[in-house]
């Protein structure tokens, strides 16, 4: 996986995000849109009517089965909700390849087991189409306050990097794995 470096990495995490929930949104909420009006996301994504398609369905089938569907801000808006953010994390994970880790994010956003299929398979959509299109996430970090919850539910820790806190106090968090890759490699 190609990843950019470290001074303009942020930047672009923040713009891929902003356009992956830019498609998610605008498949649950379409607009009005003038004829003459290009898309948006057409040259970030060759053909997003599938990726909008998988998520319009997830949403459906969630409603089925768990009576709550994806909670999808409108486009245009400035914050990101809960799910809209577990979605983003979900996609770096799948993009990255860890099934274990995708379903950790989605089990917060469809807690009914039922229902994280369909939702995986969009995600998987969207990550797919974004790598075609040569935008990757980059590895995904699993915040350490979630280590709890990723031991019960059998998680694989020890190739997975954590994020904990800053020793000097600060809010900012770095990613490290919890064990070194050296110590987990002669297991």
């Amino acid at each position: 996986m190609a990843t950019p470096s470290n001074g303009s990495s942020v930047v672009q995490e923040e713009m891929l995000t902003a356009r992956a929930i830019g498609v998610i949104r605008r498949s649950l909420h379409p607009a009005v849109r003038c004829s003459t009006m290009p898309r948006s996301s057409s040259a970030f994504i060759e053909d997003p009517r599938d990726v909008e398609a998988s998520f319009r369905h997830a949403h459906e089938r969630m409603i089925e089965i768990q009576g709550s569907g994806l909670m999808i801000a409108f486009p245009g808006m400035s914050s990101l909700t809960r799910h809209e953010r577990c979605l983003v994390k979900a996609t770096a994970a799948a993009q990255a390849e860890d099934d274990e880790l995708v379903d950790n994010y989605l089990v917060q956003v469809a807690p009914r087991k039922e229902a994280r299929p369909h939702l995986a398979r969009a995600v998987a959509v969207l990550a797919t189409n974004l790598a075609i299109a040569g935008h990757w996430f980059l590895d995904p970090v699993l915040p350490a306050a979630a280590l709890p919850i990723a031991r019960l539910r059998g998680l694989d820790l020890h190739a997975q990097r954590v994020a904990w806190p800053s020793i000097a106090g600060g809010s900012r968090l770095r990613g490290r794995r919890l064990i070194p890759e050296s110590a987990a490699e002669t297991r």
